[in-house]
This record gives structure tokens, C-alpha cells and sequence, in this order.
């Protein structure tokens, strides 16, 4: 598994999919704005702190929630993993493998520092459907309650 790599990242986001999907990318609304995050099974997209750049992303599998020093952000989502599944934005992918199943998957956004690059951290806890939660919220975050679990495709 490639559990390090660089990803150039435009409109602020970073998606999360399914490598068949068909129009993987998910349509953001004010909503999905505010709680950092657009979700709809298979494909999940977290607002990244900057509009576009270059970031540093972690992968990595973990038996418990974890937050990392440094984190701003983080938010959990239920995520199935059902083959190979694609980091990407709109300019750019890159596909790993996950063990098959059913995970919380947490996104931790660590701002940068004068020398590096803004960091993201994907980390796949095995967990059956966990419910989702802002773990971390930012200034730029005002999530609704209950969080909306609804996306539609864009095209």
C-alpha cells in the first residue's frame, strides 16, 4: 500500500471513491459546506483548508480513532471499501488498496508551516456503519445536527 504521497488539490476539495464509479465526484451544496464534507455511499469529498495546492496525504489503517498532533479539522465518515478505491481531486488521482470492508474513515487536515506543505490524513478504522461526527471543528466549519448524508453525483 502507498501510504504517502503528494496530491494537487483545486476547488477545495479531496475526494474519496470507488475506482468504477461513474462520476465519482459529489455536487456541494451551503450544507455540505458548513459541516466540511459532501457523502453519498462509495464516494465521500472533505473541504480542504485551502482552495487548491499541493498537499502532503497519509493513508493508513488503525484499529481506533485516531486525531493527530498538529490537526485542525477532522471529521469520520462511514466508508465501504469494496475494491480499489482512488484518492483524487479534479486534476489529479492516485488509487491504493484497502483491505475490503466496512470502516470509519477519519480526515485530518493539518495546516501548513512555512516549510511544508498543508498535510491530509485518511485513516481507515474498521468499524461496521460508525455514525458521523465532526471529531475537530475549525472556524471555517458550522455542521448542522444531525449531519447531512445525502450527495448527488456531479457531471
Amino acid at each position: 500500500m502507498n501510504n504517502k504521497f503528494n496530491l494537487e488539490f483545486s476547488y477545495s476539495q479531496i475526494s474519496v471513491f470507488q475506482t468504477n464509479m461513474i462520476d465519482p465526484f459529489n455536487n456541494w451544496n451551503d450544507v455540505h459546506v458548513l459541516q466540511g464534507f459532501s457523502w453519498r455511499p462509495n464516494s465521500v469529498s472533505f473541504k480542504t483548508l485551502s482552495e487548491y495546492g499541493d498537499a502532503e496525504i497519509t493513508i493508513e489503517l488503525s484499529d481506533s480513532i485516531k486525531i493527530s498532533d498538529g490537526a485542525i479539522r477532522s471529521i469520520l465518515v462511514p466508508f465501504t471499501v469494496e475494491e480499489e478505491i482512488e484518492i483524487a481531486s479534479i486534476t489529479d488521482s492516485v488509487v491504493i488498496e484497502i483491505p475490503k470492508g466496512e470502516y470509519g474513515l477519519i480526515f485530518n487536515a493539518i495546516p501548513s508551516t512555512s516549510n511544508n506543505s498543508e498535510r491530509y490524513e485518511l485513516i481507515f478504522v474498521k468499524s461496521t456503519f460508525p455514525e458521523a461526527k465532526i471529531l475537530i471543528q475549525d472556524d471555517e466549519l458550522s455542521p448542522p445536527s444531525p449531519l447531512l448524508m445525502e450527495a448527488t453525483a456531479a457531471n
